[in-house]
């Protein structure tokens, strides 16, 4: 994580949680005029209702603006993780060993940077993933996204 999402998560995540929810995850994709702030809030077994995330909008709005961690225009949407959620940490990684994910690498390893398979075990910072018949080890911080793979 960068110093900015370090200070993006220390600011936000004690807002979320006094509202009863915990701070899933945060993306910041910079793109100039059209850079986007993703805050994925959680509700564990209950959903997140649209209210919430409204109220959690405005309220994080208001702090950032006053904090000014991010520079420059940027757009910001707070969101459930849904189905196919995003992994960030090692505990939620562990929360979904024997599912299904994608996930692809920051630098290609093994000549590829696209993996998707099952997700066998999780051990410090680093994952295994089964594609196929082959294990996979990867550490978490050359992972530039992973998501599970919902099935219908």
């Amino acid at each position: 994580m960068s110093k900015r999402d370090d200070a993006l998560q220390a600011l936000i995540a004690p807002l979320v949680e006094s509202q009863g929810l915990s701070l899933w995850g945060i993306t910041f994709l910079p793109q100039g005029q059209h850079s986007m702030l993703r805050i994925f809030v959680d509700a564990g077994k209950r959903a997140v209702d649209s209210n919430e995330c409204a109220s959690l909008h405005r309220q994080i709005s208001a702090m950032l603006a006053v904090e000014d961690v991010i520079k420059g225009d940027y757009g910001m949407e707070v969101s459930t993780p849904g189905m196919d959620r995003q992994l960030f940490t090692s505990e939620q990684y562990q929360q979904y060993v024997g599912n299904e994910i994608k996930l692809r690498l920051k630098v290609a390893q093994e000549g590829q940077r696209k993996f998707r398979g099952e997700l066998v075990r999780v051990a410090d910072e680093t994952i295994v993933v089964r594609v196929e018949q082959d294990e996979h080890e990867f550490a978490l911080s050359v992972i530039d996204k992973a998501n599970l793979v919902v099935k219908w």
